[in-house]
């Protein structure tokens, strides 16, 4: 197909929001979207080239797999090699080990999958992951395995058929991700079949030619460009996505690649020099900015300034380019001659592929090479008690991994008293901290935990958090054997968002009016549960950590007794606007425990080689075990530990 400038334009529209986004430039809060734009310039350029050689019986799956081989695989291997020694250097063994399996993820192109089962895109410590972008590049590769096929059966039957067959599979997956986002939004923003008819769109905008039934339009690409800009600047972490709301910037995307022509208003603007030479390079762009930021955040600070964050921004493009001008041009092509034949092209692959598979089983296999790091005995041991409940992978509730109340687990079953642990991921260690602590006293521990789970009384049936509180709150209500609730959620994230990446600043993410909804929720399960005569204790959070607690424990250098964590008035102001006061007091009691982790002016991470934390806000087992014997101390629980009331 011939060259159009203006699709390379497009590409630098697409990749600057994502890295200005990734740099945590909040006007950029829906700069994700960029890399939507590119599936739907990947899908329309792929098919163009396809079914050009398919109908001119020229098409070759060696020569097409060579093609995406030269075009892929020297510049991702380049940065993944280059990226190896600064992990090796800086991280921590167990971001050491994480990095690895990303690494033998990606080689065998399944990063979206990994990323699936260990990080939320969204999530603050995503930004300290340098592969995390790899998941795209995985997607369209696995696209690419089985669409030339599809194409090419069904050619043979008429291109209709052809038409016909990408159009049902882009309703299929458009279908298939609004199914899978009601229970599964991870999955639904990394999986192929959820993804699929993005690159799909762009295919139906390569094979059908629209611009037979309508004539040139100057109002259209630019319908485009605005639907995409307006994407990047309104949506943020908070819309839902990949949803409906993704039709927006695909749609922008496809009204320009069909419309938007060198001779068009739109096509000229996006034809200048310097947005074609950011498309140019935009791939090898995309590719450094990732590890430019996440190893910078691992070395300095997890909250750099933003003009640090403009220059890494800019140092990304830079690599961008010196990748593209020395590994992908050269492998692709010099002086318009093949450097390298198919076969040599292939071998070269499968050689660099092995080594940086050698690289990742080594760093899984070592579990994150800790005998590259000297630690002190105190270092030692607050690593080893920063550990979360060996029961929480079998006892969470998650979107992915529904729970009901009768799978639930149970803490010293068969006891003759009954307690009830109930919340959002903070709940977990709490339950069976608990369970350990009344084990003693005969009683037995319910544990209802579902991650990342707000207050909600009521709500969307279809949401699996609402569906999962209703069927445990009605379960709690009902069981006339648990006389105590114990309520923890990480109330301060769910009313103000988290707090890592504006640290030492205070996050005020949401409306007034959405917080008076989950306080007014948190208090309507407090009042029905006091209503069926149960006594309610409420854990206030944990204070939350400025990094890591691993990150604090390698980082430590001070002699002092213990690891210093966020200032004590930060952390009131942080936790405010919870009120309990509408509250009916008979029967409820509030544990606070920011004095059992703060002192007058900071608040601790550990003390005397004990971490109160497995992470940056979650208890470890020792700090939940800790919370525990207060709850037993507090008189509503006089009947479970047999002191007089």
């Amino acid at each position: 197909m011939n060259y159009r400038p203006e699709i390379d334009g497009l590409r630098a529209i697409a990749v600057l929001p994502v890295i200005l986004f990734h740099a945590g430039f909040s006007w950029f809060s829906g700069g994700f979207i960029g890399v939507d734009v590119f599936f739907v310039i990947s899908g329309y350029l792929i098919t163009s080239i396809i079914y050009q050689k398919v109908e001119s019986g020229r098409f070759s799956f060696a020569e097409f797999y060579e093609r995406r081989f030269r075009r892929i695989l020297p510049a991702l291997v380049f940065m993944l090699i280059i990226c190896v020694p600064f992990a090796w250097a800086i991280m921590t063994p167990d971001e050491y080990k994480n990095f690895s399996q990303n690494l033998l993820a990606v080689s065998f192109m399944v990063s979206n999958f990994h990323l699936w089962k260990e990080d939320n895109y969204f999530a603050s410590a995503s930004e300290e992951n340098p592969l995390l972008h790899t998941w795209s590049l995985s997607v369209e590769e696995q696209f690419y395995v089985v669409f030339p096929l599809i194409l090419l059966f069904t050619y043979k039957l008429g291109k209709k058929y052809v038409v016909l067959s990408v159009l049902l599979l882009f309703i299929i997956s458009l279908g298939l991700m609004e199914f899978v986002r009601s229970d599964d939004p991870k999955g639904a923003f990394y999986f192929l079949h959820t993804r699929a008819w993005e690159l799909c769109l762009g295919a139906l905008c390569a094979l059908v030619n629209v611009r037979a039934w309508v004539s040139r339009s100057q109002a259209l690409p630019l319908l485009g460009l605005a639907l995409i800009a307006y994407s990047i600047f309104a949506f943020d972490e908070n819309t839902p996505f990949p949803s409906i709301y993704t039709l927006l910037p695909t749609i922008g995307a496809a009204l320009f690649l069909v419309f938007g022509d060198k001779e068009t208003i739109s096509g000229k603007l996006l034809s200048g020099r310097v947005l074609t030479g950011i498309g140019l390079i935009s791939y090898s762009v995309y590719l450094w900015h990732q590890p430019v930021f996440a190893f910078s955040r691992i070395a300095g600070s997890s909250y750099p300034a933003w003009e640090t964050m403009l220059g890494l921004s800019v140092l990304s493009i830079f690599l961008g380019y010196i990748s593209w001008r020395f590994i992908e041009l050269p492998f692709r092509t010099i002086g318009g001659q093949k450097v390298y034949s198919r076969k040599g092209i292939f071998r070269l692959g499968a050689f660099t592929t092995l080594i940086v598979v050698a690289f990742g089983v080594h760093g899984n296999v070592t579990k994150g090479a800790p005998s590259r790091i000297t630690l002190t005995n105190e270092q030692e041991s607050y690593l080893n008690t920063a550990v979360s409940s060996p029961m929480r992978e079998k006892c969470h509730a998650s979107s992915g991994r529904l729970l009901t109340p009768s799978e639930s687990c149970i803490y010293n079953e068969g006891a003759s008293k009954s307690i009830a642990v109930f919340g959002d991921s903070h709940a977990v260690e709490l339950a069976y901290s608990l369970g350990k602590a009344v084990k003693e006293f005969d009683a037995q521990v319910y544990h209802f935990s579902f991650s990342a789970c707000r207050p909600v009384l009521g709500g969307d049936a279809s949401d699996p958090c609402s569906a999962w509180s209703r069927d445990v709150l009605e379960f709690l209500v009902n069981s006339d054997n648990i006389t105590h609730v114990v309520i923890s959620y990480r109330l301060a994230a769910i009313l103000k968002g988290d707090h890592k990446s504006v640290y030492p600043k205070l996050p005020n993410k949401y409306t007034d009016n959405y917080r008076a909804k989950v306080i007014s929720d948190l208090h309507g399960i407090f009042q029905k549960l006091l209503d069926s005569d149960k006594k309610v204790i409420f854990v206030e959070q944990a204070p939350e950590l400025q990094d890591d607690i691993k990150d604090l424990v390698y980082g430590k250098t001070s002699k002092a007794p213990y690891i210093e964590g966020v200032p004590y008035q930060w952390w009131e102001k942080r936790s405010a606007g919870a009120h309990y006061s509408s509250v009916d007091a008979s029967g409820f009691s509030v544990l606070k425990t920011g004095r059992l982790f703060c002192g007058n002016d900071t608040c601790y991470a550990g003390r005397n080689g004990i971490s109160y934390y497995f992470d940056d806000d979650h208890m470890s087992v020792k700090g939940a075990s800790a919370v525990a014997i207060e709850l037993l101390e507090l008189p509503s629980f006089a009947s479970i530990v047999g002191a007089d009331a």
